[in-house]
């Protein structure tokens, strides 16, 4: 009897834990998707707030850290970014989306030998599917590098992998305006415009400009800057369209 009593005592306690643990599991996954949801508003320190405590619940859930990691990033805390990718990988080194992140990371700390060992890493996973996020990370180490032939071609790559993606495109683009092929730029900066304008990134339609103003085409130059003004009025390239337009006016 009484060796019947500790048994059901152990197993309730066992239920117990599975129980807390599950529960653990829940409430971390509702701060995750609610930081998710503050990340993708651009509320960082929101989102930040939210991800501590799902990792607080759930230490080592690989989507935590890595969506930690980057929230981290976005807030300019580059080194907690690594540290905490590290982490994630250091606990599940298949997980290689959080390393093809952790790549990007080290391509904006200008760490580029050690983002290139992990690059090759990633594009040895065959079964890792976002080919346009490991060929864009590789283009940005060139790019970032001033290799801008070097990295035409992972762009290209990206691009064929991922045709919508605005980053790709804008880049493959802009690796063709620093070669000097402003013809060719132009071609693939408007193409980058019609992928880059629903997220508010008026480089790509900054750069298409230039490309066409170089080419010879001041008229369609023209056409780009005004779209720059009224599209972006507080963009990073407004007043500076303002300014170009006039002088482009001028020559027409």
């Amino acid at each position: 009897m009484k060796f019947v009593l500790i048994l059901t005592f152990i197993f309730s306690f066992l239920n117990l834990g599975c129980t807390s643990h599950s529960k653990n599991e829940d409430l971390a996954q509702r701060h995750l998707d609610l930081g998710n949801s503050f990340f993708a508003a651009g509320r960082y320190p929101q989102a930040l707030k939210e991800l501590l405590k799902a990792k607080k619940l759930t230490p080592s859930n690989p989507q935590i850290l890595n969506s930690l990691a980057i929230t981290y990033q976005a807030r300019g805390r580059s080194d907690l970014a690594i540290q905490t990718f590290n982490e994630l990988l250091q606990i599940y080194p298949g997980y290689t989306e959080g390393r093809n992140n952790l790549a990007r990371v080290l391509i904006e700390t200008k760490r580029f030998k050690e983002a290139e060992i992990e690059i090759g890493k990633v594009k040895n996973d065959l079964t890792y599917g976002a080919l346009d996020k490991v060929f864009l990370n590789e283009g940005l180490l060139y790019f970032d590098q001033k290799q801008y032939l070097k990295a035409l071609e992972p762009f290209a790559k990206s691009v064929q992998y991922g045709r919508s993606n605005c980053s790709s495109q804008h880049f493959y683009g802009r690796s063709l305006f620093e070669l000097k092929r402003y013809a060719e730029a132009s071609v693939a900066l408007d193409n980058a415009i019609a992928f880059c304008q629903s997220s508010g990134n008026d480089e790509p339609h900054y750069f298409s400009a230039l490309a066409h103003y170089r080419s010879g085409d001041k008229r369609k130059a023209a056409v780009r800057f005004d779209e720059i003004i009224k599209l972006y009025p507080k963009g990073q390239y407004s007043e500076k369209s303002k300014a170009l337009l006039d002088v482009v006016r001028k020559e027409l």
